[in-house]
């Protein structure tokens, strides 16, 4: 268990990027601006994620990345930061996935998670400039 909390610290700091915390930066568009849920292009989300973490409703894929063995997931919900926030919380567990050493602060929140198949951790944020929308990024690691 120990091994898969290194991993997973491993794969959680390519999520750090912010630069007074520990929450993702959303997408960007090649003049600067946030990418948007009402103008994000959806991407297939790849065989590696796995297919039963419960990803927000309406939520759209629009990046993924590997890392530390993993892979990184980038998706924009147009719902609200707590309503987000919310739907993680209750969903994860009944699909089997354990939230641990997380932290919620107004306008961001993160987790670590695991699940019988995968270890990682999930960080959502407000994304200024987009309305309610909220960025999701999740790190996941076959065990």
């Amino acid at each position: 268990m120990r091994r898969a909390a290194v991993v997973v610290l491993a794969g959680v700091a390519l999520l750090v990027t912010g630069c007074d915390s520990d929450q993702p930066e959303p997408p960007k568009t090649s003049t600067g601006a946030a990418i948007c849920a009402n103008t994000a292009k959806p991407i297939a989300v790849p065989a590696e994620f796995p297919a039963d973490f419960p990803l927000p409703r309406g939520a759209i894929a629009v990046n993924t990345s590997n890392s530390s063995g993993g892979i990184v997931l980038q998706a924009i919900s147009p719902d609200g930061f707590k309503d987000v926030l919310k739907q993680l919380q209750e969903a994860l567990p009944k699909a089997g996935y354990t939230l641990s050493k997380g932290e919620v602060e107004d306008n961001d929140a993160e987790s670590n998670w695991d699940s019988a198949a995968h270890v990682g951790r999930w960080a959502i944020r407000t994304i200024p400039g987009c309305d309610a929308d909220t960025l999701i990024q999740v790190f996941a690691k076959r065990r």
